[in-house]
């Protein structure tokens, strides 16, 4: 009676391999659609468009640093300067997002101050709604220190409630950022594979 009962077991244990394999094979594979063009930054910023406020306080531009997968990241600077403040800007508009989709982000992130610590440094991901209303989808507040750089990795941050209506969306992001009171302070931030 136990050889049958082992038996048996194995046949079952066997059988139920058989049938995850299957559900496996069958099931209908989610195809995610990355909407967003060169989030990578491996070589430039390309696809994406600039701006900032005030403009002459900074720089938005492409870094051979990178902080995630591969080589380059976007990266906010203000000029060194006392109390300067600057905000980068980074956009990029989206193709057609339906109501229906389910919608996440990842990324990478840095910000760092210099010789002083800053005295403002949010970082923020916001996506801009077909109706024209912004919203943000993701906040840091947090000030670096001189001594310590700040960075983490947002993984697939689910944003799908944000998506009201089926549209094109555009994504934006920003770094507001101000020096603190020394001629030589600066204020950074980084974001990487978008």
């Amino acid at each position: 009676m136990r050889n049958t009962s082992v038996q048996i077991t194995r046949q079952l244990s066997a059988l139920m391999k058989v049938i995850l394999l299957a559900i496996c094979l069958l099931a209908p594979s989610a195809n995610a659609a990355n909407v967003i063009t060169n989030g990578t930054f491996n070589t430039a910023i390309t696809g994406w468009t600039t701006s900032s406020t005030p403009s002459g306080n900074g720089t938005t531009a492409w870094s051979s640093t990178n902080f995630g997968a591969a080589s380059g990241s976007v990266r906010g600077r203000t000029n060194q300067a006392a109390n300067t403040n600057y905000t980068m800007i980074l956009t990029q508009t989206a193709g057609t997002i339906s109501t229906t989709d389910s919608v996440s982000i990842s990324f990478f992130w840095y910000k760092s101050s210099t010789t002083v610590n800053a005295t403002l440094h949010t970082t923020r991901v916001r996506l801009r709604r077909p109706g024209g209303y912004t919203v943000n989808v993701w906040t840091h507040t947090t000030i670096p220190t001189t001594a310590t750089a700040l960075s983490g990795n947002v993984t697939n941050l689910d944003i799908t409630s944000y998506i009201n209506a089926t549209g094109t969306y555009t994504l934006l992001l920003t770094g507001a950022m101000t020096n603190g009171n020394n001629a030589s302070a600066r204020a950074q931030t980084n974001y990487d594979d978008v």
